[in-house]
């Protein structure tokens, strides 16, 4: 997944610190638990991966190439295949609309 960043308060550093932060706290955040399970995303999986490996990293986020923000990153997804859909599933109705929020609707888009 390729997205490009059009804010220069967001740059792939933050933006990662941002999704892992928002991971974390939907361990515990029963607002951000039941948005999951709202958008039709189960938890059983994530719950389960992040008690067996809970110093795993579940996202990473580079710059492309050129490195230079405003630009082009690439979302990677890194860790078991089963858990790859849920947190695609989250990045895409969760993290990215919280992003939004936060930086602006138009502070990144998908390329």
């Amino acid at each position: 997944m390729k997205y490009r960043i059009k804010t220069k308060s967001l740059d792939s550093a933050k933006l990662e610190r941002d999704a892992l932060d928002f991971l974390e706290s939907l361990k515990h955040d029963k607002a951000k638990r039941k948005a999951a399970s709202e958008d039709g995303i189960s938890l059983d999986a994530f719950d389960a991966y992040v008690q067996r490996s809970p110093d795993s990293r579940l996202i990473r986020i580079e710059p492309d190439s050129a490195g230079i923000a405003p630009g082009v990153i690439e979302l990677s997804l890194i860790f078991a295949p089963v858990i790859a859909q849920i947190v695609q599933d989250i990045w895409t109705h969760l993290i990215l609309p919280d992003l939004k929020r936060r930086y602006g609707e138009d502070s990144i888009e998908e390329v």
